[in-house]
């Protein structure tokens, strides 16, 4: 017994100047399994052990709430479901009254991506470089994704993230591919990764995705980006500034054409719009008021006696779409799990292999898709999201944007055009987000409920009887229960403990008690409540006066030879943590005269009553004699 108390011995007196601190070195608890990786609403247990026997009591909180406690055993048991990201749950032993420790448990609660898509995502401040974009859709905790890249099914690098959320995102990784890259096939993986240690997720693969890479012919260009062009087998030089514009339809636009060169006679424009021609200039204007021409292809030209040279310039003519909206296959709410179509609209667009469509989700990126139609012309084009709703998307708002992205020489935010957001209503099935067990109050509501659209119907079975869910909780519903939801997609089974917790009740009311002088007296107070109620008495102490218990809910005052100092009011007070109540007996001793005077008057009845009897008797006597 000596050596069971040194160890909680010597961790008192290491404590003692630590206010309350539990050092890491000393500490007595620990965990099994030390931390924990959960999906979210996946059922655990984790059991906390103490090397310490002789406490004050052991508990789990979880969510500032404490939801176990033991006081006899050094082992406690938590049984939880993860029901939150930021789950935590902490084990904490009350050593003495002022000093205790805690254990922390590391739960991580992860989410496998909703979708893994891969496409083009062109880099315009390099004409030979192109980019492949990795979406990684709706996974948790993101620090902990690892996304590797394939060519040709060869891995050639892996990305990670530095987001520290532990809630949902959506993630982007890029790769760069160059001409080398031609017609190679790549794809991406996206995992999560536990280590060795935790549990070994499945992979998410993307499509594979077949590059083609854009890059410019290889064209003189000096530091003012000026492109030149030497022609002709004569060393003459014809300069276009700008060499590359960007114009929206129905702006205007001009370039300018120069040589500084000799021996020619002339120099002008040829096209659609804006047609001229110059003798003896070494410098011509291109100029349009409006650019109206999807087929515009101007180009400037220096004339020789027997020959000319040209050069085009770039021009790209843009317009913004007339209108973005989005539409779906469907009418109606969506059913959780199942296959839908949304597609964005985008009408009178040009050009399309400028155009990227981005779909949102709220305002996450879910899918963003380009096109290699090159048609200079406006053209209607759509762009095609599936979905597969889960609950959680219920009352979610997609929406697409289209962007016309048109590199360094375009305008510096690319033209943008949004469809209004379209809202749609999940069905589900029946699922029950319910812990365990609950501790409740009396005439509390039911502590968890069922999930489900439509609402689900909800049976309650009782030691397995169908009962209703009683709105408010009395005493008597204590008990284990078992729930059925049903919706039209689905059925959900839980069972709980349910522990109606309740203020003591006393078995009797306040009274008052009469002794005799002498008299042996016996005060009973018990009391009922949920958890047990501690029992007090409050009176003026005596030598004659003891108290005793019967259980732990009755507490019983014996008074020996009572005396006029033990007359008073006796106060019965029992306590938990939902309430404290209180019942009083008054003891009133008996005065002595009192007693004399009734034993004085009971033997005078007792003297008149013979006398009327013995006059009875005479005379009856009498009267047989003169008989």
């Amino acid at each position: 017994m000596a050596l069971r108390m040194l160890g909680p011995l010597m961790l008192m007196i290491l404590l003692c100047d630590a206010e309350s601190l539990c050092p890491t070195e000393i500490n007595p608890l620990t965990l099994n399994p030390p931390e924990v990786v959960a999906e979210m609403n996946e059922a655990f247990e984790v059991n906390c052990t103490s090397t310490v026997e002789d406490h004050d009591g052991m508990s789990w909180i979880v969510a500032n709430n404490v939801f176990v406690e033991e006081e006899e055993e050094n082992f406690i048991q938590l049984q939880w479901k993860t029901l939150d990201w930021n789950e935590e749950a902490l084990c904490k032993i009350k050593l003495n009254r002022s000093h205790d420790c805690t254990k922390q448990l590391n739960i991580t609660v992860y989410k496998n991506p909703e979708a893994v898509h891969l496409f083009r995502a062109f880099d315009y401040d390099s004409v030979e470089q192109n980019m492949l974009q990795c979406d990684i859709i709706s996974v948790a905790p993101v620090q902990n994704l690892v996304v590797r890249w394939y060519k040709d099914n060869d891995l050639i690098t892996t990305n990670s993230s530095t987001n520290t959320s532990k809630t949902p995102v959506s993630e982007s990784f890029l790769l760069m591919v160059s001409k080398e890259d031609d017609m190679a096939e790549f794809r991406c993986e996206a995992q999560l990764d536990f280590g060795k240690d935790g549990p070994q997720l499945p992979v998410y693969p993307s499509e594979t995705l077949q590059v083609f890479p854009d890059y410019d012919p290889e064209l003189m260009e000096d530091e003012d980006e000026i492109y030149t062009l030497k022609d002709c087998s004569q060393m003459l030089t014809l300069t276009l500034t700008p060499a590359e514009i960007v114009v929206r339809f129905g702006d205007p636009a001009s370039i300018n054409c120069s040589t500084s060169d000799s021996g020619f006679f002339g120099m002008g424009w040829e096209a659609s719009e804006g047609r001229t021609w110059h003798a003896n200039v070494s410098e011509v204007t291109w100029r349009v008021d409006k650019v109206e021409d999807w087929d515009l292809e101007p180009f400037c030209y220096i004339s020789f006696e027997n020959h000319q040279c040209a050069l085009s310039p770039l021009i790209t003519l843009y317009k913004t779409p007339d209108d973005v909206f989005v539409t779906w296959s469907h009418s109606g709410p969506m059913v959780e799990g199942k296959y839908y179509v949304l597609t964005c609209n985008i009408i009178n667009v040009a050009p399309l292999n400028k155009l990227h469509v981005t779909w949102y989700k709220g305002d996450k990126i879910v899918y963003t898709e380009m096109f290699d139609d090159r048609s200079r012309r406006p053209e209607n084009v759509s762009s095609i999201l599936r979905v597969t709703p889960y609950q959680d998307d219920d009352g979610a708002k997609f929406s697409c944007k289209a962007e016309l992205h048109l590199g360094p020489k375009g305008p510096e935010t690319p033209p943008t055009a949004s469809s209004l957001p379209v809202t749609f209503a999940v069905e589900y099935g029946a699922s029950i987000r319910c812990q365990p067990r609950y501790e409740v109050r009396e005439n509390d509501g039911p502590p968890c409920e069922a999930e489900g659209r439509p609402t689900p119907v909800i049976t309650w079975l009782k030691d397995g009887k169908e009962t209703t869910s009683p709105p408010r909780w009395t005493k008597q519903d204590s008990g284990e229960y078992q729930l059925t939801a049903i919706n039209n997609h689905g059925a959900a089974n839980h069972t709980l403990y349910i522990d109606v917790l309740y203020a003591p009740v006393f078995k009797e009311g306040n009274l008052d008690k009469e002794m005799a002088p002498g008299e042996n007296v016996t005060l009973d107070c018990s009391a009922e409540g949920n958890p047990a109620p501690v029992m007090a008495w409050k009176y003026t102490p005596a030598e004659n006066i003891r108290e005793t218990t019967r259980g732990s809910q009755e507490n019983i005052i014996i008074i020996t030879g009572a005396t006029s100092t033990n007359a008073g009011v006796y106060e019965c007070v029992a306590k938990n943590k939902v309430g404290v109540v209180s019942r009083s007996i008054t003891l009133i001793m008996k005065e002595r005269s009192s007693v004399f005077h009734i034993i004085i008057v009971s033997m005078a009845l007792i003297l008149v009553f013979l006398l009327i009897l013995t006059a009875i008797y005479f005379s009856l006597k009498k009267e047989e004699t003169q008989t």
